[in-house]
């Protein structure tokens, strides 16, 4: 299958807007964060799905459950391109494209919905050596996923690499100790530094499925399946003007993928797309079924982290979370959507 590194445009808006709201706002130096972690205050204002119509509950397949926009005054609070919450709901983990991770405790209303996010825990990455990582170059993480071990495999953007880390324990927190590195696809080091490996998710059967954002074939965006010890190649079409950045395991054994695209004109944009598992094989044209869109007047940034957990009445609750970029115009948002049982 011949490779070629192609931007759409939209996506080259998208990029350049970025750029320049980080040269704007970003700091020349952050400050070190410990591998261990460290408190930070963490607040979290709750907002509607829809401003214009604060009623509204709906979302194409989806019921909202609340959001939260949250924020923190710690410099290396921001940027969040990855997310898992545990099975319970209670806690949060997120990573961020400057090599850092944050813990956070979620809290939820009498009905269930997204209610407040506290207890903030702000730490460092680690290195192959166990050091702790910092800043953009050699920090970017942009997708995770937890393996059937308990550890993460983690992918980086900027410097390209795939790295695994041990499972967690209490003196160690998650992708707190040395990392080590994971032989990713041949092609990956054929994609654009900040367009490479974007939604990374496990399969219920131990597969990888790992989707590019910026890496093109002829048919479509670039991605692999991990299988047998292996990648193999294989497409995705994304919607139009959209391009995929995670993808998560929902409770049934499929996949959800989220997509995301900005245009000057309207926004950010934003789809849920829904994946069937069996259609994972080497050589396989992917195209999910839509099951949401998001666009202004709804809310929405610049969606990047995406998570699914089973509920307690048998629902599907899918977690979102954007990446602000570090920057004053853009926010970090967690939203939270459910998808009613099969039936």
């Amino acid at each position: 299958m011949r490779v070629r590194a192609a931007v759409a445009a939209s996506t080259l808006v998208l990029l350049s807007t970025a750029i320049l709201a980080r040269a704007a706002d970003e700091p020349l130096r952050r400050p070190p964060l410990p591998d261990h972690g460290l408190d930070i205050p963490l607040s979290s204002q709750p907002l509607a799905l829809d401003p214009t119509d604060p009623a509204r509950v709906t979302l194409g397949a989806f019921e909202f459950r609340g959001a939260l926009q949250l924020s923190s005054s710690h410099p290396r609070f921001g940027g969040f391109s990855a997310l898992e919450v545990d099975p319970a709901g209670k806690r949060l983990l997120a990573l961020s494209d400057e090599g850092a991770w944050l813990e956070a405790r979620l809290r939820y209303d009498e009905r269930g919905w997204l209610a407040r996010a506290d207890h903030g825990r702000l730490g460092a990455l680690a290195d192959e050596n166990g050091l702790a990582l910092g800043g953009k170059a050699d920090g970017d993480a942009e997708a995770f996923t937890r393996l059937p071990d308990g550890g993460y495999l983690v992918s980086f953007e900027q410097h390209l690499r795939l790295w695994r880390y041990p499972r967690p324990s209490r003196k160690h927190p998650a992708v707190a100790t040395a990392a080590r590195p994971f032989t990713g696809p041949a092609e990956l080091q054929q994609a654009p530094e900040n367009g490479a490996i974007e939604a990374l998710a496990r399969l219920a059967d131990g597969r990888l499925l790992a989707l590019c954002e910026q890496l093109k074939s002829e048919e479509g965006l670039m991605g692999w399946v991990w299988d047998k010890g292996a990648w193999h190649t294989l497409t995705y079409l994304p919607t139009p003007e959209l391009l995929p950045t995670d993808a998560t395991l929902l409770p049934d054994g499929d996949l959800l993928v989220l997509e995301r695209g900005y245009k000057r004109e309207t926004g950010p944009r934003a789809a849920l797309r829904r994946l069937s598992a069996a259609d994972v094989r080497p050589g396989a044209r992917l195209e999910p079924r839509t099951l949401a869109e998001l666009a202004r007047p709804l809310l929405v940034d610049n969606s990047e982290g995406l998570f699914a957990r089973r509920g307690p009445r048998g629902e599907t609750l899918v977690y979102l979370m954007s990446d602000d970029n570090f920057s004053r115009e853009q926010r970090t948002l967690l939203m939270l959507l459910a998808l009613p049982p099969a039936r």
